[in-house]
């Protein structure tokens, strides 16, 4: 599974890929023993948003905020959350900014009307 391309070699002119990653993560560490002669769990589904800065065979890390090159200052990026391939579900990318933004605006909205 492939998204995108290395951080290094976007320049002055590209952004990074804007994607929407469904996941699944670890959850429910607990301090101390416990019985669990009936112990039940369920799956953590995490919803995240980025833009690709980083991508190997292995991982892929999403930056919440992205700043471009200009003559004054590098390449920026913050928020940068890795999450390893081997728990993503599903992963949509956007083929522009303009797309991803109204995808999300519509999902948001629907989701409010919903409850």
């Amino acid at each position: 599974m492939r998204i995108a391309g290395d951080f290094k070699k976007t320049t002055m002119n590209q952004s990074p890929t804007p994607v929407y990653v469904i996941w699944s993560d670890s959850h429910g560490v607990e301090s101390g023993w416990r019985d669990i002669s009936d112990y039940k769990t369920g799956e953590c589904i995490i919803e995240s948003i980025g833009f690709v800065i980083y991508e190997n065979d292995k991982v892929i890390a999403l930056a919440h905020n992205y700043g471009k090159e200009t003559e004054h200052t590098p390449q920026q990026a913050n928020g940068i959350m890795v999450i390893p391939k081997a728990c993503i579900i599903k992963i949509t990318s956007f083929p522009s900014y303009r797309e991803f933004a109204s995808r999300r605006k519509r999902r948001h909205f629907s989701r409010k009307r919903k409850t």
